[in-house]
């Protein structure tokens, strides 16, 4: 068929046939004619013999009904497909875009993370030496949990903070959902003011916008600051804090 071969390959059988494409066995048949066979382009052994330019025929084009017949069979199987997915549990989901998981087992230690309740369960600090941070010593990039992430589900548990919370604590084998947080990053020119005030919390891997002076900076109140000019918070937020008011340029990166 030329270059229309290649267009055939996802075709149906039933499809191929109401086309006029499929190929059927005619060996038992051809061999009882020599003339019948060379007729239909096989030599008197039943051998297909090369078929010269003139007999390589085109195919009829489909018509129209077989075509609306073969675009309502693939819908059909894409609802089929969405239904199963919707059946599925949960926990058997994939988790949305912008979401990853993270399976830890707490009988190897305690996690060391700590949620802000406030903020609908966002990552306020993860600790040294705690299941989390031996996590993110060892994962891919896109699986870190970092500071203003979200946790969204526990086992496949979808609830509000604190009753996610309650899950977190329950369970021994954890499977977390988070959602990645949304940053943005703000430029403060070298002996600019920030506008803002912030303070230092404990068990706070960042600085919080308390009050916002100038609105122009594009802070908000109660953003985070997880980092300025690269440097993060470790297990001290003073060090940021410091930073923060030295009369150099910087460059923020904010979570809401």
């Amino acid at each position: 068929f030329g270059s229309r071969l290649s267009d055939c390959s996802s075709v149906t059988a039933s499809a191929l046939e109401r086309r006029g494409l499929v190929m059927f066995d005619c060996t038992a048949c051809c061999a009882a004619s020599d003339d019948y066979a060379k007729l239909e382009g096989l030599d008197s052994a039943g051998i297909p013999s090369p078929l010269s330019a003139q007999e390589d025929i085109e195919p009829a084009e489909p018509t129209a009904q077989t075509l609306a017949e073969e675009k309502a069979a693939e819908a059909a199987e894409t609802e089929k497909e969405a239904a199963k997915a919707e059946e599925a549990p949960e926990s058997a989901k994939p988790a949305p875009v912008g979401s990853f998981n993270v399976k830890v087992s707490k009988a190897n230690g305690k996690l060391g993370l700590y949620l802000d309740m406030e903020k609908a369960c966002m990552v306020k600090m993860v600790t040294p030496g705690g299941l989390v941070h031996k996590h993110n010593s060892s994962c891919p990039a896109e699986q870190v949990i970092k500071v203003g992430d979200r946790l969204k589900k526990v086992n496949g548990f979808v609830g509000n903070a604190e009753e996610l919370y309650d899950a977190l604590g329950a369970a021994t084998e954890v499977e977390m959902t988070f959602e990645r947080r949304s940053e943005k990053t703000i430029v403060v020119e070298a002996g600019e003011k920030l506008g803002i005030v912030i303070c230092v919390k404990e068990f706070y891997q960042g600085l919080e916008v308390t009050t916002v002076k100038d609105t122009s900076k594009g802070f908000k109140v109660k953003d985070t600051i997880v980092s300025i000019n690269g440097v993060s918070v470790g297990t001290d937020p003073q060090e940021l804090f410091t930073l923060a008011k030295e009369p150099v340029k910087k460059e923020m990166v904010v979570v809401s």
